[in-house]
């Protein structure tokens, strides 16, 4: 997220402590040249690619998954570049 800049000075002004929804109008007051103003909050999406072997032909690395209660988690494993979970028993396969 970045700080509302005041349109008036440039000053920046800060971040609001309340969220406000999409789209929706704010008004807002400039500390520094105490003029009124609004604003609108904009949401955005980013997509982020990473390599991923294991669906080309290679391995899953599989990283042992963690949580409570204990039993629930117990062999169960997730490849660290698919996300694919599995349960692996001791001996079953490479981990």
């Amino acid at each position: 997220m970045s700080d509302i800049e005041c349109p008036y000075c440039g000053e920046d002004c800060g971040m609001p402590d309340e969220d406000s929804g999409e789209g929706e109008l704010q008004e807002w007051e400039c500390h520094n040249c105490n003029k009124n103003f609004v604003y609108y909050c904009q949401y955005s999406v980013d997509y982020y690619s990473n390599k991923a072997p294991c669906l080309n032909g290679g391995k899953h690395e599989w990283e042992s998954i963690c949580g409570a209660p204990a039993e629930f988690f117990e062999n169960k494993y997730r490849c660290k570049y698919c996300d694919e979970e599995e349960t692996i028993l001791p001996g079953d396969k490479d981990v």
